[in-house]
């Protein structure tokens, strides 16, 4: 088993459960240990170490003698990591940026990752006179890459308008539907041709054109073009607040704004995983550069017929479906 035998883990469960009550002033953090020398992932445990403030070895024995689990001497309680990182979340929640912090009680070591570049942290911090010592680590946001990777298409929008801080979490749920321009406008495509909401895009996006001339959003690991249907996860931030979403209503006027962040290509999205066309071609008696030729001008039948997405993929690489 991935986290060790059965009565091990029962272990750590009521020890996990009975400790943080048992010792609200003095326990600290119970942890697997796995053996980084095995390859495995995750590798096997070697055991588990249970961290008090003070007097680690005997509290740890008035509640288990497994030899298993061993004690560790040191760190922060609860309240205070949360007293340290209050701190910071009182200074970064007003400011708009997208943030995320989290911390070692072992250490008692802050890691922060901001939205924005080290020079626009640094600004930030240098005009609200933020402190801070070497007990907090920052991770900051890449440059932000020019909105035009096509310089002539700045002449042909009214506005590509993107998020001015990195997300530092993307959230999952999936949103299908198809972004236009609409005098110079990004836009969804309403229902019964009524202008849908503006469109923000994502931070490190950029506005280009594809290998077919098409005006397309771009990122390191996306890529949408204008006009076809789309998938992108959400929901993400939007503030009334940022100067981005103040120019977009300038430029494009009132009404909802969505954040669709990193669009991709829905025909992109749904491309089959390799292995599955690997196993339709074993099933098929195909090379697979065949299989996969097959695969995709069945798609493009399907596509045709009003298919789009997974199921457009799913109606043709299974090797038992009446295509």
């Amino acid at each position: 088993m991935a986290n060790g035998p059965a009565d091990f883990q029962d272990e750590i469960h009521r020890l996990a459960e009975l400790l943080p009550t048992a010792e609200p002033d003095n326990f600290v953090l119970l942890r697997i240990v796995r053996d980084e020398t095995v390859a495995d992932f995750p590798s096997p445990p070697r055991g588990a170490e249970v961290w008090f403030r003070k007097d680690a070895a005997a509290t740890l024995a008035r509640y288990t003698s497994d030899s298993r689990i061993f004690p560790r001497q040191g760190g922060f309680s609860e309240s205070a990591m949360q007293a340290r990182s209050q701190v910071w979340i009182d200074r970064l929640e007003p400011t708009g940026i997208a943030w995320g912090i989290a911390g070692d009680p072992t250490t008692g070591l802050l890691e922060i990752d901001v939205g924005i570049t080290e020079s626009e942290f640094r600004a930030l911090a240098a005009e609200k006179g933020w402190p801070w010592n070497d007990e907090v680590r920052f991770t900051f946001a890449a440059e932000q890459p020019p909105a035009f990777g096509d310089p002539s298409l700045e002449r042909q929008v009214r506005a590509f308008i993107r998020e001015p801080t990195q997300r530092i979490i993307q959230l999952t749920a999936l949103t299908i539907g198809t972004i236009q321009v609409d005098d110079g406008c990004f836009r969804l495509m309403g229902k019964n041709g009524q202008k849908g909401p503006l469109v923000l895009f994502g931070y490190d996006v950029q506005l280009t054109r594809d290998r077919e001339g098409y005006i397309a959003v771009e990122g390191k690991e996306t890529r949408y073009r204008i006009g076809e249907v789309g998938a992108w996860g959400g929901p993400n931030q939007i503030s009334p607040d940022w100067q981005a979403v103040r120019s977009l209503r300038k430029l494009c006027g009132e009404g909802e704004i969505v954040n669709v962040g990193n669009p991709q290509s829905l025909r992109l999205f749904a491309l089959p995983y390799p292995d599955r066309v690997l196993d339709y071609a074993v099933a098929r008696s195909l090379s697979y550069d065949a299989a996969w030729d097959e695969v995709i001008a069945c798609m493009a039948r399907k596509e045709r017929r009003g298919r789009i997405g997974t199921e457009l993929r799913d109606a043709c690489i299974d090797q038992f479906n009446d295509r």
